[in-house]
This record gives C-alpha cells, structure tokens and sequence, in this order.
C-alpha cells in the first residue's frame, strides 16, 4: 500500500466514526425528547397526586421520572415500532400505578411511610413481560 491510499483509509475511517457519532448523538436526543415528552405528560396529571401533600407528591413525581428513564433507555436498542409500542404500554401502565399510590398514600394514616413502601413494591413491573 502507497500513502495515498493509507490516506484515504484514514479519511474513510474518520468519516465512519463521525456518521456513528451522529447517528448516536441523534439517538441520544431523541431518547431526550421522548423522556422529556412522557415526564411532562405525567407532570401535568394532576390526578396522579391529587390525594397527596406538597412533598409526597415531589417523592412520588422524582421516583416517577427516574421510572421513565429507565422505561425509555430499556427500549432504546429495540426495533422503532416494538419500541414505541412498549414504551407506551410501560408508561400507560406507569401512569395507573402512579395513580394507585397516590390514591392509597393520600388515604393513609402515615402517607410518607406508606409511599416508600410503596414505591419498592414489587407490584411494580420492571420488565416487559409484567405489563398488563
């Protein structure tokens, strides 16, 4: 091999890290917008924490929003359509479950000890075979 061909392998080696550092840029911000769209979905229901305080509804929405992360990045190596369907069910889902321990917190004698219970209970799905 001369150096002008030992030049152009190192051009073309170059552009393939910049085309996959985009397209891992790209997918980055979109697993950005799409955990910014689902937390603000979940942030303007204020039926899922209607029946708390100030500072349980604040645990109960933190605890959610590390939940659509870890939603969201689950799905990220998944095919587009397989992904958006169980990123869809696992947040509806989400949602529903929110709306329980809010409901049952709100009604309890000691709603911040419930909550923590709560919130590590293993109701709560962390796969995609345990969705309804």
């Amino acid at each position: 091999m001369n150096g002008s061909s030992l030049r152009l392998i190192a051009v073309l080696r170059n552009g393939v890290k910049r085309i996959k550092s985009l397209f891992s840029e790209e997918r980055h911000n979109m697993e950005d917008d799409r955990i910014l769209l689902a937390y603000e979905r979940i942030m303007e229901d204020s039926s899922l924490t209607a029946d708390l305080v100030d500072e349980d509804a604040k645990v109960l929405l933190s605890w959610a929003e590390d939940e659509v992360k870890r939603i969201i990045a689950g799905a990220s190596r998944l095919e587009p359509e397989v992904a958006e369907r169980i990123i869809s069910q696992k947040l509806s889902y989400l949602r529903r479950y929110l709306r329980r321990i809010g409901r049952q917190c709100g009604s309890a004698e000691n709603p911040a000890e419930m909550l923590e219970t709560l919130l590590v209970s293993p109701d709560y799905p962390q796969d995609e075979e345990n969705i309804e």
